[in-house]
């Protein structure tokens, strides 16, 4: 995960570039997961809209911020997943295999695009607002239903 800030610049442009691969199951026939197992995970990591863990991945993610107040951000981003090993499957935060890989052998799982704005009303009161659409690809158009997704969420956080 790495970012370039132009602190002394106007808004204090954030580029931002996270790469990821986390190991795929080399054999799916032995009935063990043989990957790393986040045993506290966090889904978001992989982008405002998420579906999937953090298991079997490989992701490619790169965001733009600009600060246009100290107290109001905004946040573009990109995602790019496909699976690991075109072996195995897809699997839920819950590590349920939700989609299994056997009737394809395309590995691009999808495309999600992303924004977000999040604005300090005070000290300890946050609004945000993010929106994400989810275009699928070729992997899960051939291995069931393949339907894109809209998604967005308005939160009003209170810190104590």
């Amino acid at each position: 995960d790495m970012h370039y800030i132009w602190s002394e610049a106007r808004y204090k442009p954030n580029l931002g570039l996270k790469l990821e691969y986390v190991t795929g199951d080399k054999n799916a026939s032995d009935q063990q997961l043989n990957t790393f197992n986040p045993m506290f995970n966090n889904p978001s990591y992989f982008g405002l809209l998420n579906k999937m863990t953090s298991m079997k991945l490989k992701g490619i993610h790169p965001s733009f911020q600009l600060n246009l107040k100290p107290t109001l951000r905004v946040k573009a981003e990109a995602n790019f997943y496909w699976r690991a090993n075109k072996n195995d499957g897809l699997y839920a935060p819950s590590l349920a295999n939700i989609r299994a890989g056997k009737n394809t052998q395309d590995s691009y799982i999808g495309t999600q695009l992303g924004a977000s704005f999040e604005w300090d009303l005070s000290k300890n009161v946050t609004f945000s607002n993010e929106f994400a659409y989810y275009i699928a690809g070729k992997y899960l158009e051939d291995s069931g239903g393949s339907e894109n997704i809209t998604y967005n969420v308005t939160t009003l956080n209170f810190r104590f």
